[in-house]
């Protein structure tokens, strides 16, 4: 008799010891969608896998209403429409949101069908796969030994043929510290995208985020969501290979920096003695002369200030026109733009920034929010979704241009 949950944990043992990390029945929420595939596999390229067992009577019955499914019109199907959509539409429900939610070139779904006989026609496969190109089949017979090994060793042939960000290997991944499940899922397919010297990096700031989060350090995890954002935003943005040294940055960092001294000059006046009040008057309006003239100067020179080269390496990043140069550079990519629109329509970042800079400053007069759980549930779930989107967006351009980033 087939046990469906002892072959899954089996197989999924097999993709553990070649460096496939995997995870069974896990549930995934994103997008406002959530679905709970067989195995869900992050690293080295992310897969939904589902498994179907079949008896060896209806199998061909089974393949034949699949094609008819997709419009492929054929007479002799036997099996009934209530057997066909208990089985087969599950499945498609799985698949569809798979791809929904990571993109539909940004995953994977592999269907295996196991008979209890006889193996499963490969003409019926090729069939099937020719006319639904986005699900690869396996077909397995329970007369076969070591059948999990060799199912395994179909997920890998198949990933390692999809995957385009890493090179092929058989060391395992690096197991990943305990940390909450839904950074772990994350964190895994950021190890297939990252150079090792950046996937550290990020990982130790999300084992550090994940325990400022779990101990109720409010503030620490809000300063540490941003930090951790602005790393991922420049470590990707380098390695698609988009400049964002830019003129505007150093602009925006020169700004940040002239209406930050002319709020301390403010202060100093509001809190001057009689005595003091006309010398801080003047610095407050010699300050707010330099700024009128520099804004002036830009309007007219804006293309051509950069930085020096002295300046470079302490510029900020700015998320935002880091990925406006993304968009720039990687536009004709349909599922590029999609992500980005995402990420803009919804104010992700501009909303878990605002709550990083809210932690940055002292509520003195009672006027800004508090930090508090709830805040920070907030941002994590902005967070997460952010990182789903870069991912996407990440796939979305290895598949276009067949990069190695991780050389």
């Amino acid at each position: 008799m087939f046990n469906g949950l002892e072959f899954e944990k089996n197989i999924l043992k097999e993709l553990e010891n070649v460096g496939i990390k995997t995870y069974q029945n896990p549930k995934l929420l994103a997008h406002n969608m959530e679905f709970q595939p067989d195995l869900l596999i992050t690293n080295p390229t992310r897969a939904v896998i589902e498994f179907k067992f079949l008896q060896n009577s209806v199998i061909d019955d089974f393949g034949d209403a699949l094609i008819n499914y997709f419009g492929i019109h054929n007479k002799n199907t036997t099996l009934q429409e209530g057997d066909f959509n208990k089985k087969f539409l599950p499945i498609m429900k799985n698949f569809l949101s798979a791809r929904s939610i990571f993109n539909e070139e940004g995953i994977t779904c592999i269907l295996i069908l196991i008979s209890n006989k006889g193996p499963i026609r490969k003409t019926l496969i090729e069939q099937l796969e020719e006319q639904v190109p986005f699900i690869k089949l396996i077909g397995l017979s329970l007369n076969i030994e070591n059948i999990e090994n060799i199912a395994a060793k179909k997920i890998e042939e198949i990933l390692y043929l999809r995957a385009k960000t890493f090179k092929r290997s058989k060391q395992k991944t690096s197991l990943l510290p305990d940390i909450s499940e839904d950074f772990r899922l994350l964190l895994d397919n950021f190890q297939a995208i990252l150079k090792p010297k950046d996937f550290k990096i990020f990982y130790e700031e999300i084992i550090s985020l994940d325990q400022e989060i779990i101990q109720k350090q409010n503030i620490c995890a809000a300063l540490k969501i941003g930090r951790a954002l602005e790393f991922i935003t420049l470590a990707l943005a380098q390695s698609w290979r988009v400049k964002i040294n830019k003129p505007i940055i150093k602009i925006i960092d020169d700004l940040d920096n002239d209406f930050s001294g002319l709020k301390n000059i403010l202060i100093d006046y509001s809190y001057a003695s009689k005595d003091q009040k006309d010398d801080k008057e003047k610095k407050f309006l010699n300050r707010v002369t330099d700024i009128n003239k520099k804004l002036f100067y830009l309007t007219r020179t804006l293309e051509k200030i950069k930085p020096i080269e002295t300046e470079k390496q302490r510029i900020p990043i700015n998320i935002l026109a880091a990925l406006k140069e993304v968009e720039k550079k990687y536009s004709k990519i349909k599922n590029v733009r999609k992500e980005l629109d995402v990420l803009n329509e919804k104010n992700h970042i501009k909303d878990l920034m605002e709550l990083r800079n809210i932690a940055a400053h002292a509520n003195v007069n009672g006027m800004n929010k508090d930090i508090d759980e709830t805040s920070i549930k907030k941002m994590k779930e902005k967070f997460l979704t952010i990182l789903l989107l870069l991912s996407n967006i990440n796939n979305s351009i290895v598949n276009e241009n067949g990069f190695n980033f991780k050389q």
